[in-house]
């Protein structure tokens, strides 16, 4: 490359070479810096010493086995040998049968990675949603046959279980009474017997004050309260059974049905 050795500058540690070229009739000159010794001899790379790139491992290396065994190693073809010294050989796989415990119970996997059947636990008598479900001994459980549908329930008390149309069956007959004037104490709306399956009662709209609805035991301070325009349905099987209580001015209207 250099056409010229031109000159060499002496430092401390290192020398400056200095090269002369011709480049397209123009004179280049090209410095680079040499590291050198205390006698001023140039220092080449060195091969490393005192330390352990000696000893570091590539990839082409074997990967040792601890002495206790047990790791996997790289043989010198750069292939996974086989573990020595440890208990690969014991790891089960996806081809091997997986035992029932001692006690039994345990679904295991037989030599052709089927399931096999079930030894000594309890899944013979798990139920199944084909099962029928057995009324417990005092009765009163619904149960489905086997069928799949669901079977009329024995022993227990399903039977007598009310249902809205026991306590509300649709009225025959509506009647009404003539207003009721409220007072200062328990006042009954009627005194006759006046059998019922509901009666309705509403504070009139002209009302001042509240009027409280219940029974006997009806006060300012405890039974239904009305405002004016507000009613009540009470599920009672006779009008007698019911009290109002207010200002001596207000009164209510009462309807019935039987």
């Amino acid at each position: 490359m250099a056409d010229a050795y031109v000159s060499v500058k002496e430092g401390a540690d290192k020398k400056m070479q200095t090269y002369r070229n011709t480049v397209d009739g123009q004179s280049v000159d090209a410095e680079a810096f040499v590291p050198v010794d205390s006698s001023g001899a140039p220092i080449n790379p060195a091969l490393e010493s005192g330390g352990n790139l000696a000893t570091v491992k590539t990839n082409t290396d074997p990967l040792v086995a601890s002495g206790g065994g047990g790791y996997v190693r790289q043989d010198s073809t750069g292939t996974i040998a086989k573990e020595t010294g440890g208990n690969l050989a014991t790891v089960k796989t996806n081809t091997d049968p997986l035992v029932a415990a001692a006690g039994g119970g345990y679904i295991r996997q037989d030599s052709t990675a089927t399931i096999a059947k079930e030894s000594g636990g309890n899944l013979a008598t798990v139920k199944t949603n084909t099962d029928p479900l057995v009324t417990a001994a005092g009765g009163g459980y619904i149960r489905q046959d086997s069928t799949a549908t669901i079977a009329k329930e024995s022993g227990g008390n399903l039977a007598a279980i009310k249902t809205d149309a026991d306590y509300l069956p649709p009225a025959t007959s509506i009647g009404t009474l003539a207003d009721v004037t409220a007072a200062a104490s328990a006042t009954q709306v009627t005194a006759s017997s006046t059998p019922c399956k509901a009666v309705v009662v509403r504070a009139l709209a002209a009302n001042t004050g509240v009027i409280r609805v219940g029974n006997v035991d009806v006060t300012a301070s405890r039974g239904k309260e009305l405002s004016a325009g507000d009613d009540v349905v009470l599920a009672v099987n006779n009008v007698n059974l019911v009290y109002i209580f207010g200002n001596a001015s207000d009164k209510v209207s009462i309807s019935y049905v039987n």
